[in-house]
């Protein structure tokens, strides 16, 4: 499949291989358990992201923000996974962002504005900084030669509510961020638009499910976003790489492993339902 390359950094970490079928995690193939010397990691599932742009966002398309800049929310649930002995089999992370003002956040990884990562409250150290690591490399700092989202990232335990039903996502973390995406069906008016063969395809990503946030708000400290109804989009990604030493020094301080990753070209041609089960 000829896809277009050097689009971004997100694009180029995000190694999706079939579209779910929206009501949850699709099946993976089973891995070998990790050892306790494992250097390699490894996650599958489902990434989901809404932001302020107009449905639908004209990032995707190679364009820049409706409003000038990404804030955006991002839900990873993660189906099976590790990071080095560290298992991560059914944990979610949540991240939320934003870039500098006339820039998509696919293209200022480890400059944006800030990025917080959230993860459950009773979540060990050791997932803690595994989960944070598997975000930095989904987003793709490793493309970049940094080592962290941005000079303002954060890394927090919170009460987090993660829900999957089908068609829908949601998270919340009380007083913090209220996200609830949904699919917008398509003509037949039982399955998820998806757009087919869009300019947005850099390699490793798979054509994307069309949503849009029923509910979208976010407060901390001064900021306090409300973009309910916008626009949102669900991809089904798996990722594998190696934990070494990093080639060379990092542009921002942070954590002293970058990963190689290895990308898994999507299946194409087949439908959502041809890879996943439909889960009630």
């Amino acid at each position: 499949m000829k896809r277009n390359k050097g689009i971004s950094t997100l694009g180029v970490a995000l190694a999706l291989v079939a579209l779910p079928a929206f009501g949850g995690m699709c099946s993976a193939a089973a891995t070998a358990a990790p050892t306790a010397t494992d250097n390699t990691w490894e996650v599958d599932g489902v990434f989901s992201d809404a932001c302020q742009c107009s449905v639908f966002c004209p990032c995707e398309f190679n364009q820049k923000p409706t409003f000038g800049h990404c804030d955006d929310a991002a839900i990873l649930n993660i189906d099976q996974g590790h990071w080095g002995g560290e298992k991560l089999d059914g944990l979610r992370v949540v991240v939320v962002s934003q870039s500098p003002h006339g820039e998509r956040l696919v293209d200022t990884v480890g400059r944006l504005k800030f990025a917080h990562i959230y993860v459950s409250q009773g979540s060990t150290d050791a997932q803690m900084n595994a989960l944070a690591e598997i975000v930095r490399r989904s987003f793709g700092v490793f493309a970049n030669g940094v080592s962290k989202l941005a000079v303002e990232e954060t890394v927090e335990r919170v009460p987090m509510t993660v829900s999957i039903e089908p068609y829908r996502y949601r998270a919340t973390i009380p007083g913090i961020l209220n996200v609830d995406m949904e699919a917008l069906l398509g003509g037949d008016g039982r399955t998820p638009i998806v757009i087919k063969n869009h300019p947005y395809n850099p390699l490793g990503l798979d054509d994307p499910m069309v949503a849009h946030s029923r509910t979208y708000t976010y407060k901390r400290g001064k900021i306090d976003w409300n973009y309910s109804g916008r626009s949102a989009s669900i991809r089904h990604f798996k990722l594998v790489g190696e934990i070494r030493p990093a080639a060379k020094t990092a542009a921002l301080a942070g954590t002293p492993a970058v990963s190689v990753v290895h990308l898994v070209e999507p299946q194409t041609g087949a439908s959502p339902s041809e890879h996943c089960a439909h889960h009630p």
